[in-house]
């Protein structure tokens, strides 16, 4: 496998595409397309310190909360 194909299907990951479609498309293995996908670099976000919680009161199905 060429480098360009691993670097197209990990971009291919970035559209909203199944592994099995994207592996489909390119003529490789599901799993194949999968442990390419571990190689993916994300940034990992945090959560914030404080959480802000709305005061709306609601009814919803006769539960309120």
């Amino acid at each position: 496998m060429t480098t360009l194909l691993k670097q197209f299907i990990i971009s291919q990951f970035a559209q909203v595409k199944s592994a099995s479609a994207i592996a489909r498309d390119t003529n490789v293995s599901v799993t194949t397309a999968l442990r390419l996908f571990d190689h993916v670099a994300y940034i990992s976000t945090q959560l914030p310190e404080v959480l802000s919680i709305d005061e709306f009161k609601g009814n919803a199905d006769g539960e309120e909360f």
